[in-house]
């Protein structure tokens, strides 16, 4: 049925398209690619993923469009927030090359990465330029949502309600992550029947059985509420659907057999490596790769099977057959699941200042957001929110929708000043 799913979608958007011409159809597609194309490796029956190019294919193609527009036109500013933003993340990753062991592979992907998803960023940031279009692209992201979460509904109504769904996503959590901005912009929409859809979508988070995805979905609600001065009309209604939900998806929600509290271990983990690589870190993308020579005895003590685990993989005096037949594998790597984390160890006290700067610069922006729109500004604290607390029980921030979401609030002011100017 997966297989299916993308030809859906792309038939549904071409039809939203004819009926919406604010933004280009390139545009649109970025956001298709996204939920649909991304994480998708169905090959049929070639040796390659072909959605996984045409997710690359687009990025691309928006990359080339946006070089070509700010030569044609030399109207786009880069000192602006976002570029800035942007060009320091990139600067500390590249500072974080100097006087470290890198494995040149890793580093190179992730910076490569970066600077392709920023190009992306920076093309919805400079295409996306009125408010018209931005409203256009909310909806657009609620449609798209819909769909899958309806696909996602019908699979664990096939699978059976104590399976945890993935669709095409690599895991669970990353399904859930994708529905949280349609979540916030249903929640926040303008349609009489968002709460039909905004269950739908709900359920489909729950269907994932991701924490990491439900509490930032509980988040986006209590926002809502806090938006609507607490109307009970609205929280009685939740609070059922939620007691229904949770019981169907009591296994997955309460008895998650994939719990193994390593993210405790991990922060121990960090404060080694930042006390031994306090300004750059250890090298962007190097965690992965070299996180087992900071393991030490007050680590171990936490007693998490994964490290221990990991620090077989690495012993040298055990055969390959003998790790083999412990089920682990040689050289074994772990993910730092937090984004915060990646951050601190990889880039530093140096890539700590960026995050700082950001948050800083979109304090600003929220607060002037408020001065022009209170619905918008509710919308952002929702989506942006909602997206930070996922960050930080998984990796989210090599992905250009991390960043779009981040971002939203300098588009919505930067929308409103055009307007403003014009008048």
């Amino acid at each position: 049925m997966t297989e299916i799913i993308p030809f859906v979608a792309i038939a549904a958007f071409v039809y939203f398209f004819k009926n919406n011409r604010a933004n280009n159809f390139l545009t649109g597609l970025i956001f298709v690619s996204f939920i649909f194309f991304g994480t998708n490796y169905t090959t049929f029956g070639l040796d390659f993923g072909v959605f996984r190019y045409l997710h690359r294919l687009i990025g691309v193609l928006a990359i080339l469009l946006l070089i070509f527009k700010v030569f044609k036109d030399k109207e786009y500013s880069f000192k602006e927030p976002v570029p800035l933003i942007l060009m320091l993340f990139f600067g500390a990753m590249l500072a974080s090359f100097v006087n470290n062991e890198i494995f040149f592979e890793y580093y190179f992907h992730y910076v490569r990465n970066f600077i392709f998803i920023s190009g992306i960023v920076l093309y919805l940031y400079y295409f996306i330029d009125n408010s018209i279009k931005l409203d256009e692209i909310m909806k657009l992201i609620i449609l798209l949502t819909l769909i899958i979460s309806l696909f996602a509904v019908f699979e664990v109504i096939q699978a059976g309600w104590s399976t945890r769904i993935t669709l095409f996503f690599s895991n669970p959590n990353y399904l859930g992550a994708a529905l949280l901005p349609g979540l916030a912009c249903t929640f926040f929409s303008k349609s009489k029947y968002f709460w039909i859809t905004a269950i739908i979508i709900i359920i489909a988070i729950f269907a994932t059985g991701s924490r990491g995805a439900m509490v930032p979905a509980i988040f986006i609600f209590l926002t809502y509420l806090y938006y609507k001065r607490f109307k009970i009309s609205y929280i009685v209604p939740f609070l059922i659907v939620m007691t229904i939900i949770t019981t169907v998806f009591f296994d997955q929600i309460v008895t998650n057999k994939n719990k193994s509290g390593i993210r405790i271990s991990l922060a121990a983990l960090g404060v080694n490596i930042l006390q031994e690589k306090p300004i750059n870190g250890m090298g962007y993308g190097q965690f992965r790769k070299y996180y087992y020579k900071y393991i030490d005895d007050d680590v171990l003590k936490l007693n998490n099977s994964e490290f221990i685990r990991a620090i077989r993989s690495y012993d040298k005096s055990l055969s390959d057959e003998t790790l083999r037949k412990e089920g682990i594998a040689r050289n074994y790597e772990i993910m730092t699941h937090n984004d915060m984390l990646t951050i601190i160890v990889e880039l530093g006290l140096i890539g700590l200042a960026c995050t700082l700067f950001l948050f800083y610069k979109l304090y600003i922006e929220l607060k002037r957001l408020l001065l022009y729109n209170r619905d918008d500004y509710f919308l952002s604290i929702a989506i942006i929110g909602s997206s930070l607390l996922f960050s930080m029980t998984h990796n989210n921030m090599t992905s250009y929708i991390f960043w779009f979401v981040l971002f939203v609030p300098f588009i919505f002011n930067r929308n409103y000043y055009k307007s403003l100017a014009s008048e």
